[in-house]
């Protein structure tokens, strides 16, 4: 008959569970008086994780992009609002280029 397989996971959690806030070191020890041999990086891991610290740092977030040729919708009606003042697209375009003179 097959010998049936052992979650080292759940025991590892029932062990933390039992023996409260203790290191990993204690944990190996004591499932290994009940004969269940599991490595010092897995409960480790395995308590980082019961602690909720078993995701990454959040970093710095990234630059905001940059236009790329795409007109907001905004842009849009605000240029439109500027052409339908100045009469035409022609007349919007003088006024543009006064205001570029200007700056």
């Amino acid at each position: 008959m097959a010998k049936r397989k052992i979650n080292k996971s759940k025991k590892i959690r029932e062990a933390f569970a039992e023996l409260g806030d203790v290191g990993p070191k204690a944990v190996v020890e004591h499932l290994a008086a009940k004969k269940i041999k599991v490595s010092y990086p897995l409960v480790a891991a395995a308590k980082q994780r019961l602690k909720g610290g078993a995701t990454k740092p959040k970093g710095k977030p990234g630059r905001k992009p940059k236009a790329n040729g795409h007109i907001s919708l905004a842009a849009l009606l605000t240029a439109k609002s500027l052409v339908n003042e100045a009469g035409s697209v022609e007349a919007a375009k003088k006024t543009l280029a006064a205001l570029s003179q200007l700056q």
